[in-house]
């Protein structure tokens, strides 16, 4: 085969990560592959603005979709978790979170409430609590439509005492027979106990104190922002 320069190579447009590319460094010309253009760059993201990357990584993707209603909480006095089964992870594994990193989690659904009994919601990390709304005194909702939303920022990672994340979020329905809504709005910053060097789980729990409310989870959604 005669030489010919790399404009005049065939054109390779389907790339399953071995095929090699050419990299002069020093006036050295070295090869590399696909998949360790693409381990280098995903492992210095921290130090890459988007403007160097462009589109080749993508920063904003979903994590976790449930896909059908759920009612764990209802009917109970318990602890339960608010998620139902659905597709993607809740899981981060260990050093799997950068300083910058942001997630969002969404939430709505129906529920009845009685007037002047209790529910409240916490959002942990394993058993680690990220937010607590506390206990939030209920006014009478009947099939109405609630919704919640918590966003999470990575200050800082390491161990516990280093690791600092910040998580604030506000939960509202719409009372019986009536436009006005209720709710909270709640936020924690934890720089105590979240450690971003060991998995870290999500969940989001409700607990009433009387078994006769009950409030279901259509969706939620657990997505990273940034």
């Amino acid at each position: 085969m005669p030489n010919l320069p790399i404009s005049l190579l065939p054109q390779s447009t389907e790339l399953q990560g071995s095929e090699l590319f050419v990299d002069v460094q020093e006036g050295v010309t070295k090869y590399t592959t696909l998949d360790q253009i693409t381990s280098y760059v995903t492992s210095s993201f921290e130090y890459i603005t988007p403007e160097q990357t462009g589109s080749f990584i993508n920063t904003t993707y979903g994590l976790f979709n449930q896909t059908g209603s759920f009612s764990g909480a209802s009917g109970s006095i318990e602890e339960v978790t608010m998620i139902g089964g659905g597709v993607g992870t809740l899981s981060v594994p260990s050093n799997g979170f950068k300083q910058g990193d942001a997630y969002q989690a969404t939430f709505s659904g129906t529920c009845l409430f009685h007037n002047g009994d209790t529910l409240r919601i916490r959002v942990k990390a394993d058993e680690t609590i990220l937010a607590d709304t506390g206990v939030m005194i209920l006014t009478r909702a009947d099939d109405e439509r609630w919704n919640l939303t918590i966003d999470f920022s990575i200050h800082q990672v390491g161990t516990a005492g280093t690791a600092s994340i910040v998580s604030t979020g506000i939960f509202q329905y719409t009372q019986h027979a009536s436009d006005a809504f209720s709710g909270r709005n709640f936020g924690t910053v934890n720089n105590a106990t979240f450690d971003s060097t060991i998995p870290n789980t999500l969940e989001v729990t409700a607990q009433f104190d009387h078994d006769d409310n009950v409030i279901t989870t259509d969706i939620f959604t657990l997505r990273k922002t940034f």
